[in-house]
């Protein structure tokens, strides 16, 4: 750690949390915690494997240079998986999905319906381009439904979900909400606006009037790269990586990253990895995956993934039906690809840590003030 110990983490750590904890409490936006009955507080369960976009930051654009099998879960595994969670950690929040578009999944009202059994919290993310079986995933009552989008009209949206039809995307959300209302179920709706250099002034404001117009929740945050092995690659060919250890072979010989991730980080993104190796968050070094104990990820071969950003299968830790959380717990804290991510703060970049300090230097690059609605990462507006 790059500073020293003042009173306040000295309280801190009397309480027995460690020192990734303490950084998320001091810089703002914590990830949740799991309670005293529970091994970890988030699970991602990915029931199948496939996407119908190709974002620029994603790795499925990049696809190709990636071992990675492609299936989907069948309902048996998913049931035991359930079962387990529900034993080691009651009333977790459990998703359906990962590194996929779930609402592909023929049956996903019925993997929602056995989430909700459970008494699990049940959160959805999706791009929202394609509607399968609406009226029967309302009611099988998920508890959140996101929807991630990154611009009002086409032109803009397109640059980022790449693949992707926003009027679609509109016109699902007003069926949705002609479903909910005909059905009186209301399951909290969050519409993502991922913000980026050009889409920060009309197209936002209009965005935001035709969600809160439907009655759901804007919520704007800044992009970000979020799949570690591309992050890592561009602060490696930028020159800006601080890791000095050993390395992974297969992880070497990728590819070059794709002009589509460049142009997008260099042209369009305010929020960027090497953000986090300057200034004072420069000084501060953790050793222990803030996920860790927290978030677990589990692909639809039911292995258990190194980490919520990680893509490709030679990432994986065990079955997670034949897995200790402790194995994966202790994989994390002496992964190459961990140690890696932890002495470039990429862990801090991927939790959003320091928004204050994140919208000032925003603020610096766009050389104008931001309007309320579009600082600290966004917000419930």
């Amino acid at each position: 750690m790059g500073f020293k110990l003042g009173q306040d983490i000295i309280d801190f750590l009397r309480g027995k949390r460690c020192l990734s904890d303490f950084i998320l409490y001091k810089y703002k936006n914590p990830l949740p915690q799991p309670s005293k009955k529970q091994k970890a507080q988030t699970y991602y369960v990915e029931i199948l494997s496939d996407c119908n976009l190709q974002c620029a930051l994603c790795a499925f654009s990049h696809r190709e240079i990636f071992e990675r099998k492609h299936g989907k879960m069948p309902k048996e595994k998913f049931l035991a998986i359930l079962d387990k969670i529900q034993n080691e950690s009651p009333g977790a929040t459990v998703s359906p999905y990962h590194h996929c578009e779930p609402t592909l999944h023929p049956e996903l009202p019925e993997y929602v319906a056995e989430i909700k059994k459970r008494g699990f919290n049940c959160l959805i993310s999706m791009n929202f381009n394609y509607l399968n079986r609406l009226e029967d995933l309302l009611k099988s009552r998920p508890d959140t439904l996101e929807i991630s989008v990154s611009g009002f009209y086409q032109e803009t949206y397109s640059k980022a979900h790449i693949g992707g039809n926003i009027e679609t995307v509109k016109q699902n959300m007003k069926i949705l909400r002609e479903a909910m209302d005909k059905l009186q179920i209301f399951p909290r709706v969050e519409v993502i606006y991922h913000m980026y250099k050009d889409n920060i002034d009309e197209d936002f404001d209009k965005m935001k009037e035709f969600t809160q117009g439907l009655g759901f929740v804007f919520f704007p945050c800044w992009s970000r790269s979020i799949n570690t092995e591309l992050s890592l690659k561009y602060l490696r060919e930028k020159g800006f990586s601080k890791y000095k250890g050993k390395t992974l072979d297969w992880f070497d010989n990728l590819p070059p990253l794709k002009n589509v991730y460049l142009d997008t980080m260099e042209k369009r993104m305010l929020h960027v990895p090497q953000d986090y190796l300057n200034g004072k968050l420069e000084k501060i070094h953790i050793n222990e995956c803030p996920c860790n104990r927290r978030v677990v990820n589990i692909k639809w071969t039911g292995e258990i993934e190194l980490c919520s950003w990680t893509f490709d299968d030679r990432f994986v830790v065990g079955d997670y039906l034949k897995t200790d959380l402790e194995e994966l717990y202790k994989a994390r804290n002496e992964s190459l690809i961990c140690k890696e991510c932890l002495a470039n703060n990429y862990a801090l970049y991927t939790n959003y840590v320091d928004m204050d300090g994140l919208d000032k230097n925003i603020s610096k690059k766009l050389g104008r003030e931001l309007p309320a609605d579009r600082i600290n990462g966004g917000g419930n507006y």
